[in-house]
């Protein structure tokens, strides 16, 4: 297909075309970051739908040109998000393995582009994304809590829309055409069906059978945003928080490239890897543990699964 690039994942992708022209079933299996590794069965029907409303929520014609350098192949984004909207569109797809030193030169002639936070978080505080042109582009995020002030800063670069991604492998994204960094409500499917039981969001595409249970603290009902994960909350006698909060706040307002907030017997931890002394970060996150001392360790690098999602599970030997 002459409007297909396939640079990388060319076996994977071509698996995707096979059982999509075939109208066979989609089988995945999760990380594990949600909950228990589990195999995900995906009907062509289900998998059409989500990609036909994907090219709805951006318009897609044969003169745009999707580059995704991010999405892992093994992810439900790559289907649902580049390589079926491509084929029903026909709009010009170009799939690249993700090399942090050539991202922002594979995306320079892109229509629309896919950025995860943990990767946003690091290219912000370089000079090459502060002179990168976002100019026409439609930026996704998402795979995570989409960073605060990421759409200001690609809209001041010129960027068409900012497009809040919000899925999973077992809803695929995205459930909306949401173009708010922090809600994922606004401009809900009305293919998505969803309820909120004890804060925690359950949802499901109207082709699925059952809701799933997300994980995921809703704050605003009315507006559906995600506070963070239900079992990360680090509950002590001195504060009860979302560790994805303060990690936010973390590399928002210092040197670090990334960090983990967790719990070790009954202590905080925060593990970070950048540039960055361990008494800043202790300064910054004391704020919300005054009462309780934190322990603060350098590592040479923070453990990402392939979907650049902490590791919260992983050991670490410090460097300081």
């Amino acid at each position: 297909m002459n409007n297909l690039d396939i640079r990388d994942y060319k076996e994977e992708t071509e698996e995707i075309i096979r059982k999509f022209e075939r109208k066979e079933d989609f089988v995945y299996f999760t990380s594990g970051s949600t909950g228990v590794p589990k195999k995900i069965v995906h009907s062509y029907e289900l998998m059409k739908q989500v990609a036909e409303e994907n090219c709805r929520y951006n318009n897609y014609t044969k003169d745009d040109f999707i580059v995704n350098a991010c999405l892992p192949a093994v992810s439900i984004g790559y289907p649902v998000l580049s390589v079926l909207p491509a084929l029903i569109s026909g709009c010009k797809l170009r799939t690249v393995a993700f090399n942090p030193y050539e991202y922002l030169n594979e995306m320079k002639d892109a229509t629309h582009m896919f950025i995860l936070p943990a990767v946003y978080r690091v290219l912000k505080k370089t000079e090459k994304w502060t002179n990168f042109d976002c100019t026409g582009k439609v930026v996704s995020c998402g795979a995570d809590i989409v960073p605060e002030g990421i759409k200001a800063d690609v809209i001041s670069k010129g960027a068409r829309k900012f497009h809040h991604l919000y899925g999973s492998t077992e809803v695929p994204p995205a459930i909306s055409n949401s173009e708010d960094e922090k809600s994922i409500g606004w401009a809900m499917s009305d293919l998505i069906d969803y309820y909120i039981e004890d804060n925690e969001l359950f949802i499901k595409w109207k082709g699925q059978e059952n809701f799933w249970q997300s994980g995921d603290l809703i704050d605003d009902y009315r507006n559906m945003i995600v506070a963070g994960r239900k079992k990360n909350i680090l509950a002590l006698n001195c504060s009860r928080i979302q560790p994805e909060t303060i990690e936010k706040y973390v590399m928002d307002n210092t040197n670090v490239n990334r960090c983990m907030l967790t719990i070790k017997k009954d202590k905080v931890w925060m593990y970070f890897d950048g540039d960055e002394y361990p008494s800043t970060v202790r300064e910054t996150i004391q704020e919300w543990y005054k009462d309780s001392p934190v322990n603060v360790r350098k590592v040479y690098k923070i453990k990402l699964n392939p979907m650049n999602k902490l590791i919260r599970t992983a050991e670490y030997e410090g460097v300081s």
